[in-house]
């Protein structure tokens, strides 16, 4: 039973730090809203370069022919990096597609913790599900997209983020203070 307590630490520890990580990405879109969503597209396109040149560096590197799909793999990878450093305002409006879906699956997410919750009648569960309600919303919300300029919905999002880090903190607090009740009461047997 120690092993379990000692695994779910370490995944506290992980959902704090993606907390933390979504508080700041949220932050650096509130701050910088007109360049946020460009920086964002840049990064995500100097990565897969540089991914990319990896691949093929260790094709030509590798002795092995046969199998090996590093060529095709680096130069997909460099080649969609390089379009993406060059014209990332194509990529940007994928680029809020894909915050939309990741904010309405953490709000289902949100909404299954409450409904387990309940199964195992914890106080206060309703909470959680009020949460992930006003995710699902603010997710639709910006998949629709009803904003004029690209800064404002890198400004919406960036609220949202700070939202839902702060929320993961609260919970992931929350759900901490819940197993070390379960871990006490397991230890008083």
């Amino acid at each position: 039973m120690g092993s379990l307590f000692k695994k779910l630490k370490g995944i506290r520890n992980e959902m704090i730090i993606m907390a933390v990580v979504l508080i700041l990405a949220g932050l650096f879109m509130v701050l910088f809203p007109n360049t946020s969503g460009k920086l964002i597209c840049r990064g995500v396109g100097a990565v897969l370069c540089i991914w990319g040149a990896m691949r093929l560096i260790g094709y030509f590197r590798n002795s092995e022919v046969l199998g090996s799909f590093g060529l095709v793999q680096g130069a997909a990878l460099a080649g969609f990096g390089l379009y993406i450093l060059i014209r990332p305002q194509i990529i940007e409006v994928f680029l809020t597609t894909v915050f939309a879906i990741v904010i309405i699956v953490d709000g289902l997410l949100k909404m299954q913790y409450a409904l387990d919750f309940r199964r195992l009648n914890v106080r206060n569960w309703w909470i959680e599900l009020v949460c992930s309600v006003i995710m699902i919303i603010l997710g639709a919300v910006v998949l629709f997209n009803p904003f004029a300029t690209v800064a404002a919905v890198m400004l919406f999002i960036g609220i949202v983020l700070v939202f839902e880090g702060a929320w993961d903190l609260v919970s992931v607090l929350y759900i901490s203070k819940l197993a070390k009740e379960v871990k006490d009461d397991f230890e008083r047997f």
